[in-house]
């Protein structure tokens, strides 16, 4: 009766290892998904969680800026870098890329921002769309390459850059800083590089958050400061469809005391390389072992 359900148990184990493997897909580091500033690690990435935007999705920030683009450190990986911080007071600096060509959000026929982004700045504009098969929002392309990576280490993700009002809910002063020696009251890591909002806060500036804790803007067409730093929005329950995010058009309304400085990923359930491999080798096992037992009641 003992080698009957020891026999059962390693059968069970077998064929449920697999898909133990399959459901996490990422690890808890430190604190927990409801707190903001705990951390989460996805394959070698980690990330701050910056708040939820349902019960079954949380919001993830980088850690560090993508090492992208022509200021890459060596070959761009397109993965997190801890010396990838944008601009920095120091040289030599990594990451910094212009956030789009064109401003594609500002209507130039009645000098207004298109409708589609909402009716007055700051006005949430990033963007993954394309037109002529280039990005609108240049750094959409490294965002949508760094989700498709996530995408096959287990997990189901969507990505884009951070809005205003989750600058706002972590501590920041937009216009004035994030860090306390410029009016803010954010965590430390949420300015420990310079990177780029989702956000214009007129037809030709981006508002984005320096490394040294200023919360600024700049052109959009200007490379010499920030980096990309992207959202990314996990699935906890692994859905066939993910709920698409809210509407973000309206940004809240800004400190414009400071004068200007110089101024859809792969969605859907998936089985991972790792994972059928696993299955197979779950597979294998389990036929070894039921040859052995019928050999074994043969003899």
């Amino acid at each position: 009766m003992r080698k009957v359900q020891c026999s059962i148990i390693f059968i069970v184990a077998l064929l449920v290892l697999p898909f133990c493997v399959y459901a996490k897909g990422y690890e808890i580091v430190s604190g927990d998904l409801d707190t903001v500033g705990s951390v989460v690690k996805i394959a070698d990435e980690e990330f701050y969680v910056i708040g939820k935007e349902d019960s079954t999705h949380v919001k993830l920030l980088s850690k560090w800026n993508l090492n992208v683009g022509p200021n890459a450190k060596g070959a761009a990986t397109n993965l997190q870098d801890s010396d990838v911080k944008g601009y920095l007071e120091e040289v030599p600096t990594y990451g910094n890329v212009f956030f789009s060509s064109v401003n594609y959000w500002y209507d130039r026929t009645n000098l207004v921002l298109k409708s589609e982004y909402g009716s007055d700045y700051p006005a949430y504009i990033y963007t993954n769309e394309k037109e002529n098969g280039n990005y609108l929002a240049s750094v959409a392309e490294y965002v949508d390459a760094y989700v498709t990576y996530l995408t096959n280490q287990d997990v189901i993700v969507t990505g884009r850059l951070i809005n205003l009002d989750e600058l706002v809910s972590l501590g920041c002063v937009l216009g004035v800083g994030c860090s306390r020696n410029y009016g803010g009251n954010a965590p430390d890591w949420v300015s420990q590089t310079s990177y780029w909002t989702g956000a214009a806060t007129n037809e030709v500036q981006v508002r984005l958050v320096k490394a040294n804790g200023d919360c600024t803007r700049d052109w959009y067409n200007n490379d010499g400061w920030g980096g990309v730093r992207p959202v990314i929005i996990l699935d906890l329950e692994k859905k066939e469809e993910i709920v698409p995010n809210e509407d973000n058009s309206k940004e809240p309304e800004e400190n414009n005391t400071n004068t200007p400085e110089y101024e859809n990923p792969p969605t859907g359930a998936f089985i991972s390389i790792s994972t059928i491999l696993i299955f197979m080798i779950s597979s294998v096992l389990l036929i070894i072992f039921l040859r052995k037992r019928m050999l074994f009641k043969r003899i």
